[in-house]
């Protein structure tokens, strides 16, 4: 199945002049990536929140559903791309609550983040920030510098195609 799918990249690449770049590449043939719940890939918030639940948990996950390699771009900017390193993805849950993911750093000690969604045709951004919250989960004030993932709806499902920060 994988050596179908290279020749079917490599036909589509010659047959379009190699001018591949409307779609992401993904880390994964079809066949080869990690399952999903099967409300994750609908091309709606709910699906789009279930599609965060697996990737924020499972590394494999994330992985095969992410452009390789993902693009780092200006947050103010975002059409300006950034010559910068990539950074490993920092959304996390615990316990039914977002952080910001730090490897190395013990859970106990990651910070809690405020997540905001926005879904333009088939890009969704996830914009988050470190935050303080109540003992109630009310916001309390955020902190540090925002940052926001971009997924894109294709081959139906959500892949991650940008970094912005």
């Amino acid at each position: 199945m994988t050596q179908r799918w290279a020749r079917t990249a490599l036909a589509t690449s010659l047959l379009t002049g190699g001018a591949m770049a409307t779609a992401p590449a993904l880390a994964a043939p079809a066949a080869a990536r990690a399952e999903l719940p099967s409300e994750a890939c609908k091309k709606t918030e709910d699906g789009f929140g279930e599609f965060l639940n697996a990737i924020a948990s499972d590394p494999a996950l994330r992985a095969a559903y992410s452009a390789s390699p993902i693009a780092e771009r200006d947050l103010r900017d975002p059409a300006r791309p950034v010559a910068r390193p990539g950074e490993p993805f920092r959304v996390t849950i615990v316990d039914n609550m977002w952080f910001y993911d730090e490897p190395g750093r013990s859970t106990a000690k990651l910070a809690r983040i405020k997540l905001t969604f926005k879904i333009d045709g088939n890009r969704m951004r996830l914009g988050f920030v470190k935050a303080k919250f109540s003992p109630e989960d009310d916001l309390i004030r955020t902190f540090g510098a925002p940052e926001a993932y971009v997924f894109e709806h294709i081959q139906g499902c959500w892949r991650l195609v940008e970094h912005l920060r």
